[in-house]
């Protein structure tokens, strides 16, 4: 299945597990996609798809999820990627998680 094309009319549930830099520590955060919105730790961003990736862009950041690997990355964004800012590490259950909305 292509994901770019299942990613409209989609209800998903985005759930991560990670490390910041910045705080040196394990971040967790959870999100909703609907089509191609979502919400993601209480802010908007739109999301969008392209082969195994799911993408969500907001208005200072950029979620990048591996949906085959479950690893993800997340940007610093404006209008571009500026820098990693979090990602998944080797740690057992870090990752990114997307199922089917309950």
């Amino acid at each position: 299945m292509v994901l770019a094309s299942a990613i409209a009319g989609s209800h998903l549930t985005v759930e991560c597990n990670g490390y910041d830099p910045k705080l040196n520590d394990h971040v967790e955060h959870q999100g909703k996609v609907s089509g191609s919105t979502a919400v993601f730790d209480g802010r908007p961003f739109s999301a969008s798809a392209s082969g195994p990736y799911l993408v969500l862009t907001g208005s200072g950041s950029q979620v990048v999820i591996n949906r085959q690997t479950n690893r993800y990355v997340v940007y610093r964004w404006a209008g571009h990627r500026a820098g990693r800012i979090e990602w998944s590490s080797n740690v057992p259950g870090d990752g990114c998680y997307v199922s089917p909305a309950k």
